[in-house]
């Protein structure tokens, strides 16, 4: 659920690349720092099961956000 959290950031980098919107810096710090959590939380992933979770989960939060931009 954390993880999940990224969304809007995600979203807002890629709609930056794709669609060439403009991101404030309050954005790209507020995203810095929600990654900066996942880090941290993938760090104290107790095996490599868990870091596997971790990296679907973030797989599936930056699909979810390009299909987002997409529709937009």
């Amino acid at each position: 659920m954390i993880i999940y959290a990224v969304l809007p950031f995600i979203a807002a980098l890629v709609s930056y690349f794709w669609l060439g919107e403009r991101v404030g810096l309050r954005l790209l710090g507020a995203g810095l720092a929600a990654f900066v959590g996942i880090v941290i939380m993938a760090g104290a992933a107790a095996s490599a099961k868990d870091v596997l979770g971790v990296i679907a989960a973030f797989i599936m939060t930056a699909t979810f956000a390009t299909q987002i931009v997409h529709t937009k």
